[in-house]
């Protein structure tokens, strides 16, 4: 109903402005743009784009360099800078997929009070068990998004199916397991909730391909 409102003033009334509409790709948002206004919009993805992946870059380092010469951390901090290395920033900036959300996490697990902060961003290089402290917010959100399926255990399923073959890096070819997986994905309502977190295609040869719109979901996830 917004988006409808906002069409009418640019397109009835004329209105002298523009409007900047930030979403995940969701169907009925998706459907919106591909069909009542697709002459009335231009797009832009930020998703796996090389100066988003910067820009978290810089952010990060910014944010370090801001821990490394605070008062709280000044009695553990005998690291004369720049710290952390560039390449365990860069580490960080990969995993973040270019969303600010990781890196803000991060951030603020790191530069916690009465904490290690260098104990703690080691925690975060090393691969963070499941459950850490350091990814609670970000399972806040994958827990909110999840929830919005009422069968958890038949989401978790679907979406263990899709995302399985990611580890090693395999595509779905088996034609029936492709089927099935559509059909799962067009008869219920998992698909709203699956394209929040995925990409999902099928190519003209029935291939199924998945990719992730946030690197850190396939680790909260298993």
């Amino acid at each position: 109903m917004l988006l409808l409102h906002i069409l009418e003033l640019v397109e009835t009334h004329h209105v002298p402005l523009r409007f900047l509409i930030f979403s995940r790709p969701e169907p009925q948002i998706c459907h919106f743009f591909d069909t009542i206004a697709i002459n009335a919009t231009t797009r832009l993805s930020i998703h796996g784009d090389h100066q988003a992946r910067e820009d978290v870059r810089l952010f990060l380092r910014t944010g370090c360099n801001t821990i490394h010469d605070s008062e709280r951390h000044a009695a553990i901090m005998k690291h004369p800078g720049p710290w952390p290395s560039d390449e365990d920033v860069e580490l960080l900036a990969h995993r973040s997929g270019g969303y600010f959300i990781y890196s803000s996490t991060v951030l603020k697990y790191v530069d916690e009070e009465y904490s290690s902060c260098i104990d703690r961003l080691r925690e975060i290089l090393e691969l963070s068990k499941p459950g850490s402290s350091a990814f609670a917010e970000l399972d806040k959100l994958y827990l909110q998004i999840l929830s919005i399926y009422p069968d958890t255990g038949l989401l978790l399923r679907v979406l263990g199916g899709l995302l399985a073959p990611m580890r090693s890096r395999v595509l779905f070819k088996d034609l029936k397991w492709v089927e099935s997986l559509e059909a799962i994905l067009d008869k219920s309502s998992i698909f709203c909730v699956a394209c929040i977190v995925l990409e999902i295609q099928v190519s003209a040869n029935r291939i199924l391909r998945v990719k992730l719109f946030h690197a850190s979901f396939l680790q909260f996830l298993f």
